[in-house]
Order: structure tokens, then sequence, then C-alpha cells
């Protein structure tokens, strides 16, 4: 009997890539070269920037986090290309009558809405996906994804797995900034402790996973982040570079920032042809971002996001959004570090559990006055020619 894990696709079939003159297609560079394959799936579901609200794409987020940590921490594999490419959000599934229709793993994910009743319990987002599930009680499990694209990823127990990992992969506007430079990043100054839940989100986040999960990520002190202090002195020579859960973490993170500076509000009036220039700057920045033979200091300008305050962080915003804004600062503080450095190592999903908490958070609290989205007009992100703009 297939097991599979709501939230990734499953496979119907695949075919290889062939070049004009017959052979099959590779992919890659280096030693990160592969066939390329063209698979056949059962689901689909639309592109992130198709989201009807704001709490809609955060919840699809927040699953993807779940649906990532789940099948690393239950099957050993590390996906080490996250992007807006490899989301699907407004899933549909076959069901695939055809074959044996399996069941869901034991370990499955504990999905926003199912497990945290974050929105009303009659939506016609609330997808049923009996074709995972053989049990009552897990037979309608609920998820706004679907986590496709795994040609990158990495088992591991597989041999040569420390091989694959100390490879540079992702896609460039999204891959982390030390997977894209091959070694770690010795990051100044900016490092988030674990959020603490509060009010009705710490009660929904106990009733779904319980009091010990809650506190396995407590702080242990009252200046440590994510269970340890941020070294003060780095060392001269690095430790080797691994693809860690983290770097995968910071693509979703990409991800999510991107596609909300992209999203437009129903309500707003605002950007109809050009972008504001530092909105402009900011897409450009990953845009054209590429992941370089030989990385060097000055190649990945990304990193400026992490020195934006509160106010500048809201100015890439619409007004409705002024909220996303604060949240998406805090975000960045969790994510900003490198966490490969720290003296006492956090468990391999904290920033995970870090990141889905303040979405949590945020859903929680904006849970009557989500934000209407308008996904046929998105926002701009060229800026006005000097003609246009001093005309």
């Amino acid at each position: 009997m297939i097991r599979f894990i709501p939230g990734v696709v499953r496979l119907k079939g695949f075919e290889y890539v062939h070049t004009e003159d017959g052979q099959r297609l590779e992919t890659g560079i280096g030693d990160d070269t592969k066939v390329k394959l063209r698979p056949g799936s059962l689901d689909y579901g639309n592109d992130l920037l198709q989201a009807k609200s704001v709490n809609d794409l955060l919840k699809a987020i927040y699953d993807v986090l779940e649906v990532h940590r789940t099948i690393y921490l239950q099957r050993g594999v590390l996906h080490r290309d996250m992007s807006a490419n490899n989301i699907l959000m407004y899933p549909c599934c076959a069901d695939n009558k055809d074959k044996s229709p399996g069941v869901c793993t034991p370990a499955h994910p504990r999905y926003l809405e199912r497990s945290h009743s974050v929105s009303d319990p009659h939506s016609p987002r609330r997808l049923a996906h009996n074709q995972y599930d053989s049990t009552p009680d897990t037979s309608t499990a609920c998820c706004l994804l679907t986590l496709i694209d795994m040609d990158h990823a990495t088992l591991m127990q597989a041999e040569g797995a420390d091989t694959d990992l100390a490879v540079r992969t992702g896609t460039p506007m999204y891959i982390s900034r030390s997977a894209c430079a091959g070694k770690y990043l010795q990051i100044y100054g900016i490092a988030g402790r674990m959020p603490e839940l509060q009010g009705n989100a710490y009660d929904l986040y106990i009733n779904a996973h319980g009091q010990a999960r809650y506190e396995r990520y407590a702080e242990p002190g009252p200046t440590t982040c994510h269970g340890s202090r941020p070294p003060m002195e780095w060392t001269e020579s690095d430790p080797q570079f691994a693809h860690r859960p983290e770097h995968d973490v910071e693509s979703v993170f990409w991800t999510m920032l991107l596609t909300l500076v992209r999203v437009r509000p129903l309500t707003s009036q605002d950007e109809k042809e050009w972008a504001p220039d530092h909105v402009a700057e900011l897409w450009s920045a990953f845009y054209e971002h590429e992941i370089l033979e030989k990385p060097h200091a000055f190649a990945d300008n990304r990193s400026l996001t992490f020195l934006l305050d509160s106010n500048m962080w809201l100015d890439y915003f619409p007004a409705e959004m002024a909220d996303i804004a604060k949240m998406m600062r805090r975000i960045a503080d969790q994510v900003a570090p490198e966490y490969a450095f720290w003296p006492t190592q956090p468990p391999e999903d904290h920033l995970h559990e870090a990141v889905q908490r303040l979405i949590l958070q945020y859903l929680v609290d904006h849970l009557n006055d989500d934000i209407p989205l308008d996904p046929d007009h998105l926002r701009p992100t060229k800026a006005a020619p000097p003609e246009v703009k001093y005309a």
C-alpha cells in the first residue's frame, strides 16, 4: 500500500526530456547535474499570486512550512529548492480510482485549517482529501497548498547525502544567502528570540499540538535566542557548509516577501502602472540575483532586507497591509542569523516553528478583518522612467 503525505503531490508517472538530437536533457552545473524529467501528477493548484485574500496566502505559507518540516523530520527528505514556483495553493486532487488509493502516512502534517480552526468551519476552503486517509478522524485532511518539484531534494540517510548537501542549489530569486555563497555567512547583530503566542493563538496551538511541543522550543534564559546566545566573536575558519533546514525556511521567507509585495488589496487604488522606486529596487535585487560561480561579498544585495527598520518595512506595503509589514519585520529578525554558528544547536525545525507562530498569531488577531485581494491586478514592479517621473 502506497503511503502519501497530504500537501505533497502524488506522482502519476514521468518521462525523460530529450534534446533535439534525442539525447536525455541534463540540467545544472558541476556536481549538481541531473537528468531532466517531466512528471505527471494527480494534483494541481494555483500560483500564490492567485490568492483571494491575505489570510488565504498566509495559511498556504503556514502549511507549506508544516509540509516541509514533516517530510524532513518524518521522511528524512530536505527539499533544497523552495520557491514560489514550487508551491501551489487551492489544490485540486484527483480520486485516482483506477489505482490503489493509498493511505495517509501516520505522521502527516497538522494543517492550519484543520488543527487550529482559524476560519469558518463551513468555509469552502476546507478541502476534503478522502483519498489520502483511511481512518475516520483524519479523513478530511485540510490544506491550502501542494508542494511540488523535488528534483534537488536530498534523502538524508542515503549514500552521498553529505556531498549533495554541500552543493549550491536553488532558484536564484529565492535561494538562501548561505546556500548561494556555498558557505555559512557570519551575520552580525540580528537575532530574534523564539516568539511566544498570546491569547487565543496560544490556546489553539496547545489544543492542536500539546504543551510538550510548545515547551520544546522555549528559551532557556532571558538573553538566549533560539536556545543559545549568538556568538560574539567569529572563528577564522568556517565549518564545512551543508544545506540546513533553516536555509529552506529562508527561501520560503523570500517567497512570502515577494508574493506579499506584489499582491494588491481589492480596495487599493494606488500604483496602477508604476512602482515606487524603493519597491522597484527591492524587486530588482531579487529578480536580477544570480548564483555566481565565484561568490563575493557584494554579490547578494538581498541581505539589505534585514537592515530595514520598522518604518522602512511599512513603506513597501499598501496602507491596508501595515500589520503585514510589522509581521514581516519580526519574521526577518528570525530568519537573518546563520544558526550553524550557534554554540548550542536548536531543534532542527526551530525556524519553522518561529515563523509559523508569527503567522498563526497574525491570523488569529486578524480573523475578522481579512484583506481581500485582486488576483487579476498585481502591484507593478518597475519604476516610472525619467520622462514619466519628471514630466
